[in-house]
């Protein structure tokens, strides 16, 4: 398995690197050659999914997908939620620690909020 670096577009004081899980290349992007589940839906622009540091995709931001909880390294409903959550109550907090947006508290017919 490898990790594929971009650069990253949005601008930056370090013109740092950004690692991206290669599965997420898979499903976004203008070459992604599969499909999302459930009610998920891609990015056509990696920069753009990038720059805003993967919101939306189940995973640690941009460096891992966790395909496992959504099926897929799609954008979704619940996981934008749950990361918005996580960005307003920070990572240990009781919300993004127990899954607010996606396991709980969830707008979609879904058992998981994907």
């Amino acid at each position: 398995w490898y990790q594929r670096r971009v650069r990253e577009e949005k601008p930056v004081e370090n013109n740092s690197e950004v690692v991206v899980d290669p599965m997420t290349y898979q499903f976004n992007g203008p070459d992604a050659t599969l499909r999302c589940t459930f009610n998920g839906w891609n990015n056509p622009s990696m920069e753009d999914l990038i720059a805003d540091e993967c919101r939306g995709i189940c995973g640690q931001m941009c460096t891992t997908c966790w395909k496992f909880v959504c099926n897929d390294c799609c954008m979704h409903h619940g996981c934008l939620r749950h990361d918005i959550f996580c960005d307003e109550g920070g990572y240990a907090g009781p919300d993004c620690a127990t899954g607010r947006g996606v396991l709980w508290d969830t707008e979609t017919r879904f058992p998981y909020d994907c």
